[in-house]
């Protein structure tokens, strides 16, 4: 019997329960991360695999794999704050698959599958997913995709995910006791128990704070052409809480000064790098609240790309 079976998606309550976590149905499969290493994605141009360092079997071979998942943690997520969604099918065309292995020392155990362009037959046993044996199944005559969702099922992907592919960017809680970077010393991430709107915000934040071009993820920051969504607005109302730092207005800066978008970056950037007093001198040269929040909104739309500023100062104010 496959290694896999006792992990399989249930038959109980009907052929497609849809109440039953453990014959869950979706298409859509993401990779949540923190705030440094969700920039790095989006520089890159998309999910470039690594080597495996954790418990896998994996860890000995020099096979590089990018995570994706179609789990959904209510009580947030161990590997941050900043999701990028990708549509299931436009990733496992032509591919083929193996099972890797079932962590059982996680909670709830981790089930992983190697989608890769590759033959790995000599290292790995084959998984057909239309048989319905195991964590994932591919119900082929309605092309649709269910998992056992009491466990989470990793997808491994042997090459890297362009973010040409994204169908969807959101913010995400972060579990509050638990952190899969920094897994036996929790307490060290600076994210961790940080609900989706502060997450948004730091994303926000250090990615205008470094000018991070933010074209191929904004689009999914609005509802309609040029009308920000309340998840992106929430994220911005957020940004000057962590702008902890003295402010004493009265600087010679005005709203008609031509480098006050450089300040106000310079005044992120010093945040970033926990120069607080650094940040409270640049801050400080501004002659007024008003002229630095419509400085730091221009910051931040200039990241963004496009959008109006106006609920962007709002948000701020």
């Amino acid at each position: 019997m496959p290694e896999w079976n006792i992990y399989a998606v249930q038959r109980e309550g009907g052929f497609y329960p849809s109440t039953d976590r453990g014959l869950t149905e979706f298409d859509v499969v993401g990779h949540t991360s923190h705030v440094d290493s969700a920039i790095n994605i989006i520089l890159e141009g998309g999910i470039k695999p690594a080597l495996v360092f954790d418990k896998s079997q994996l860890n000995e071979s020099r096979i590089q794999v990018g995570w994706l998942s179609p789990n959904h943690w209510v009580r947030g997520y161990r590997y941050g704050n900043i999701q990028f969604e990708f549509k299931f099918d436009d990733l496992i065309y032509g591919k083929n698959f193996y099972w890797v292995e079932a962590i059982d020392d996680y909670t709830p155990s981790a089930c992983r599958i190697l989608i890769t362009d590759q033959d790995r037959s000599a290292q790995l046993v084959e998984y057909d997913p239309t048989l319905r044996d195991g964590p994932w199944w591919h119900d082929k005559d309605n092309n649709t995709h269910f998992y056992n969702g009491k466990f989470c099922l990793e997808f491994m992907f042997e090459e890297k995910i362009p973010l040409t592919l994204l169908s969807g960017f959101r913010f995400v809680d972060h579990h509050a006791q638990f952190c899969s970077v920094h897994r036996y010393s929790q307490h060290r991430c600076d994210q961790l128990g940080d609900n989706a709107a502060i997450g948004g915000a730091k994303f926000l934040l250090k990615a205008s704070a470094r000018a991070v071009d933010l074209s191929d993820v904004s689009g999914y920051f609005f509802y309609q052409p040029d009308k920000f969504d309340s998840d992106f607005q929430l994220a911005v109302s957020k940004i000057p809480r962590l702008i902890t730092v003295h402010d004493n207005y009265g600087g010679p800066i005005t709203i008609r000064s031509r480098n006050r978008m450089g300040l106000a970056r310079a005044t992120l950037n010093a945040i970033v790098c926990d120069r607080l007093q650094e940040a409270s001198e640049i801050l400080n040269l501004f002659d007024e609240e008003e002229t630095f929040v419509t400085s730091l909104a221009e910051v931040i739309l200039d990241t963004v790309g496009s959008g109006p500023i106006a609920p962007i100062i709002n948000a701020l104010s």
